[in-house]
């Protein structure tokens, strides 16, 4: 294939040159060689998210014909001891398509997005076709005229142009890990003061021990009570307060207590000797 042909010449040119991030430009030189398709300049981008890598070499050529030919080398590693001269991939393109070819193999893979029009080479490479690099060097060469003895313009003129992969941004850290609702652990009654005779008495309320170890408060609070074994009626809110009579001394006060916390149906019976 005639990609293959070309690419030792174009390899043997290119040394070393500078760096440069996404959606790079570089210009090269013109008129160093007469009759060419000269290069004036290369353009790189690439698209994190499709995983691909876009190419642009801009030339005088107007029209591509069969002795036309346009050529990338590659060094996807950036290791020179690898490869042909240090070049792992050739991306040519020629009247008859495109295609990238694995210096080492020989292997191609026929790449559909080419365009040429007005001069302008483009080609869209997927990068698993060209080793998936986060980093590579390159350079970029024309051939037109008989094929045996082309007329060839390289960019750069010496060395190789740097770019660097913008890498797809890291996945979002997954969501927090829904916490387990808080259970109750026990429930506890609270009161105002102690059972005297004579005085009144009243449950203040039902304190939550939750599993979080958070303390809360029960509503909807309602209470019956009985007096040595007997109903003792009570009043205000939830029938907590009781009058305990005089002759209550020394009897058995038992207060059962209900309440609620959100959808827990709570109770607990508090006992007590009256004083």
């Amino acid at each position: 294939m005639k990609f293959w042909l070309v690419a030792a010449t174009a390899a043997a040119a290119l040394l070393l040159a500078g760096s440069a991030l996404a959606d790079q430009s570089y210009t090269d030189s013109t008129g160093e060689v007469a009759g060419s398709a000269d290069i004036s300049a290369v353009a790189v981008s690439n698209n994190p998210t499709a995983a691909t890598v876009t190419f642009t070499v801009t030339t005088n050529l107007a029209t591509l014909d069969s002795n036309s030919f346009f050529g990338i080398v590659l060094d996807s590693d950036v290791n020179a001891s690898t490869g042909v001269g240090g070049f792992d991939y050739l991306i040519g393109m020629d009247s008859t398509g495109a295609a990238v070819i694995n210096t080492t193999t020989q292997a191609g893979v026929p790449e559909t997005q080419s365009s040429f029009s007005a001069g302008v080479w483009t080609i869209t490479v997927p990068a698993a076709d060209i080793g998936k690099p986060t980093a590579f060097n390159f350079g970029a060469f024309t051939d037109v005229g008989d094929q045996n003895n082309p007329i060839e313009d390289d960019a750069p003129d010496n060395g190789v142009f740097t770019y660097t992969m913008v890498q797809p941004p890291p996945p979002p850290p997954p969501p927090p890990a829904p916490q387990p609702k808080p259970t109750v652990s026990s429930v506890s009654v609270k009161v105002a003061g102690a059972a005297t005779h004579g005085k009144s008495f009243r449950i203040s309320g039902l304190s939550v021990n939750l599993s979080t170890g958070v303390v809360a408060k029960a509503t909807g609070l309602k209470c019956t009570a009985t007096l040595g074994g007997k109903h003792l009626a009570g009043s205000g809110a939830g029938g907590c307060t009781f009058r305990l009579p005089g002759t209550a001394k020394g009897k058995s006060l038992v207060v059962k207590v209900h309440g609620a916390y959100h959808s827990n149906a709570l109770a607990k019976t508090y006992t007590t000797k009256v004083k």
